[in-house]
């Protein structure tokens, strides 16, 4: 029988699973930007993410927390820095319409920052 191939994420898993005891909503990309310069760890950040959205909710579990507090934990709410609040994202518009034979696109700019 073969064994499992062993992914380059196991070798800080172990890591990985104490910052988010330390903290169970640190974002995955952030978990990743400490890994190299703290742990000398060269694997890629979109297997970093995958092995946080799989640890996540079991250490959640083991710390008795609830589900409800880590929704959207997973999701993209926009793009950072063009996001402020609802509605003032980026806008992308196209016309479609039958017959215009091109796609007109327009981006709205973002609402400026540091409005209270």
């Amino acid at each position: 029988m073969t064994q499992p191939r062993k992914r380059v994420v196991d070798e800080v898993a172990p890591l990985i699973n104490v910052m988010l005891r330390a903290e169970i909503l640190m974002k995955a990309a952030v978990t990743y930007e400490r890994l190299p310069t703290e742990y000398g760890f060269i694997g890629n950040c979109q297997r970093v993410k995958f092995y946080v959205q799989e640890a996540r909710p079991r250490i959640a579990e083991e710390l008795e927390i609830a589900p409800r507090e880590l929704a959207g934990v997973h999701r993209s709410r926009g793009t950072p820095g063009l996001m402020n609040g609802p509605g003032e994202g980026a806008g992308i518009d196209f016309d479609l319409r039958a017959g215009s034979g091109s796609a007109a696109v327009g981006a709205r700019p973002a609402a400026p920052r540091g409005r209270t």
